[in-house]
């Protein structure tokens, strides 16, 4: 996971990106200082319900049960097809506990 100002590579996304392990999305650059401060608190679980506010699954990298960021290895995501569309992808982190990490 990153979050990193958008820049010229970026076409599509802008202001401030956040890349998890299953999807990159912009954030709302008005809300950096609140953003910033939850990563260099290690607040977690403040970015992620952030997230989950205006993403469906919220930070996808991040285990609730755990408080921790896992990359997409150790989260063993598994995308879900129905009839031959992506559905959504599942995660399972290293301690068992399991969440919808994309819908």
């Amino acid at each position: 996971m990153a979050i990193r100002p958008a820049g010229s590579e970026d076409k599509i996304l802008r202001g401030t990106i956040c890349a998890g392990i299953t999807r990159s999305v912009s954030l709302n650059p008005a809300h950096n200082q609140d953003i910033f401060r939850w990563l260099a608190a290690g607040d977690l679980a403040a970015l992620h319900a952030y997230m989950e506010d205006k993403f469906d699954g919220g930070l996808d990298a991040y285990c609730p049960a755990c408080d921790r960021i896992y990359c997409r290895t150790h989260y063993n995501v598994c995308e879900e097809f129905d009839e031959g569309m992506y559905d959504c992808s599942r995660g399972v982190c290293p301690q068992g506990h399991k969440r919808i990490v994309d819908d």
